[in-house]
């Protein structure tokens, strides 16, 4: 086992940070519908504000066509398809190079024409915590909670709450020579969209700051 050191920086900057945390306690999440666990945040292996763009090819192997702009414009976008005809489609948006959204749904031949074929998509694909498409209102409601907002064709989720930085954050924050946050905001957001009672869209954000 590998033991760490701390400088006397790195000390200083630890203090901080529990000095931060006892004026200002983490706050619980506020979790509008449902609970929202890490796990509906992560699919084939990628973890929503933790994952960067390296480790999509890492998982889903290297790209055949390049990243395109986000919708927002603010980001980048990467699509993977499944190799069969069932067409399904997943798509992951990037911020400064960390991915923070993903979307999976059965997409259009043409769609699929400009997506990377990867063997780890398939009709079903599923987060961690198991939210796939095909799956019924009641299952998704039994899996996710109260959702925030409902309509006939639409569950949303929404969760929010800040919390004090890990030290990887503040190690992160020292050798980018800035100053250490005091809190950090998690904001993660869910919508599934339905057709004839059942999900055939997901879309999933999850950003830090």
């Amino acid at each position: 086992m590998r033991l760490h050191l701390y400088t006397g920086t790195e000390v200083t900057v630890l203090l901080g940070a529990m000095y931060w945390a006892v004026l200002f306690p983490q706050d619980k999440p506020r979790t509008i519908g449902g609970k929202l666990s890490s796990q509906n945040f992560e699919i084939v292996g990628i973890a929503l504000a933790s994952s960067e763009v390296e480790d999509l090819e890492r998982v889903l192997g290297r790209r055949t066509f390049p990243d395109t702009p986000s919708p927002d414009r603010e980001g980048v976008q990467s699509c993977y398809c499944s190799p069969g005809n069932d067409r399904t489609v997943l798509q992951f948006d990037t911020w400064i190079g960390t991915v923070v959204e993903f979307h999976f749904f059965q997409g259009s031949r043409r769609l699929v024409s400009r997506c990377t074929k990867s063997r780890r998509i398939s009709r079903s694909l599923a987060t961690a915590s198991g939210v796939r498409l095909g799956m019924s209102r009641r299952e998704a409601i039994a899996l996710l909670g109260k959702p925030a907002n409902s309509g006939e064709d639409l569950l949303e989720y929404e969760l929010d709450y800040n919390r004090s930085p890990t030290p990887e954050e503040l190690k992160q924050s020292r050798d980018a020579f800035v100053e250490p946050p005091a809190l950090i905001n998690i904001y993660g957001y869910i919508k599934l969209s339905f057709r004839n009672k059942r999900v055939v869209r997901v879309d999933a954000l999850r950003n830090k700051d």
